[in-house]
């Protein structure tokens, strides 16, 4: 029987170990699956000759090339996880992409950005899905906070706009989403940003404290980010790059109207009418040892023109998003990105 290792952060939590343990849970389905933490996977030399998963493949081996390199040559086959945050990897990147048997990204926006850049090993898109919760029936707020908020939307009769940024803040579009704020609310003062701002502990929310607003400080639970969208009207996805943007596909499924640029991975599934014009193509990062490339930064006029077009006509909007959000709760659950993954390990199984 194949037995698989799968390595990953676990000694923190970020983005890559949600992903790490879905596709966990849907390879134990099928396979042996031993979980690896990603601090100890070079001092780990096994004998059985198992199938790895590295989970992301650069930050785990960038530093430790050579002790990479070392238990590489023990393993069956070895298969490197990753996104393209921009248009392109860097050189170096792109060599360590190639000293695996395959990529798994989970967009064709990403497999592009990794077939221009050099990469000639066999890249695979595995897209993300959704968590179970995602997919549930709506949740009622439990975190005080958001009590508080639900009651001042009910009684004000107000609209609330919610954007997440946990990390990277000009790549998430965090000053985008400040400047169309500040225009809406010239003329929608009932339109209110609901802010999650995780790392920052309210640095950002100080640059938008002339907003209307409420702001959810530090690390919350899963539950409470469907508690911000169950109460949420619109999402602003202004994402500069990313290799798929998972909190624009979970406001999509929990009935969110989502505005995102008409360039990048998040087009692969968000309707046509969520798509603001982007206005010009940006480097992501600044000395970045891997995103190296450009992204798509939207108009901040255009998406003030939809959002007003939007608040205008919000009840038909919202009718709209409901049936949307039906839709990508079947499409994008994670049991229906099993085959794809079961895929790249059969593959190389028949290479043997």
């Amino acid at each position: 029987m194949t037995e698989i290792w799968y390595v990953y952060p676990t000694h923190h939590t970020v983005s890559f170990t949600f992903i790490a343990k879905a596709h966990i849970a849907l390879l134990k389905r099928k396979y042996t699956v031993q979980e690896v933490p990603e601090r100890s996977f070079v001092n780990l030399k096994p004998y059985t000759r198992p199938i790895v998963f590295i989970h992301p493949l650069f930050y785990a081996t960038l530093n430790r090339y050579a002790q990479y390199l070392e238990v590489r040559g023990r393993y069956k086959a070895c298969i490197g996880v990753e996104v393209a945050d921009s248009d392109r990897i860097s050189p170096k990147a792109a060599h360590l992409a190639n000293t695996t048997d395959a990529m798994i990204v989970p967009s064709q926006w990403a497999r592009r950005a990794f077939l221009r850049s050099g990469v000639n090993v066999p890249v695979y898109v595995v897209p993300h899905g959704l968590r179970p919760i995602f997919r549930g029936a709506r949740l009622p707020p439990t975190n005080p906070l958001l009590k508080k908020a639900l009651e001042l939307k009910r009684r004000r009769k107000l609209i609330y706009i919610a954007f997440f940024v946990w990390h990277s803040p000009y790549r998430k579009g965090y000053d985008l989403v400040i400047k169309v704020m500040r225009e809406i609310q010239k003329t929608h003062p009932n339109a209110y940003l609901l802010v999650w701002e995780g790392a920052f502990h309210g640095r950002l929310s100080q640059i938008a404290r002339t907003l209307k607003g409420h702001f959810v400080l530090g690390w919350v639970s899963t539950r409470t980010l469907v508690e911000i969208l169950d109460m949420s009207d619109i999402y602003l996805l202004f994402s500069r790059g990313g290799g798929f943007e998972c909190a624009g596909l979970e406001a999509l499924a929990r009935g969110c109207i989502v505005l995102a640029p008409d360039k990048g991975a998040w087009t692969e599934y968000l309707p046509q009418e969520s798509l603001v014009k982007t206005a010009r193509m940006v480097p992501v990062f600044s000395n970045n040892p891997v995103h190296v490339g450009f992204g798509a930064e939207l108009s901040p006029v255009h998406a003030v023109n939809k959002l007003h077009e939007i608040l205008d006509n919000l009840p038909e909007w919202k009718a709209k998003y409901s049936r949307y959000a039906r839709e990508v709760r079947e499409k994008w659950a994670w049991p229906k990105m099993a085959p794809k993954l079961y895929t790249v390990v059969e593959q190389l199984q028949q290479r043997g």
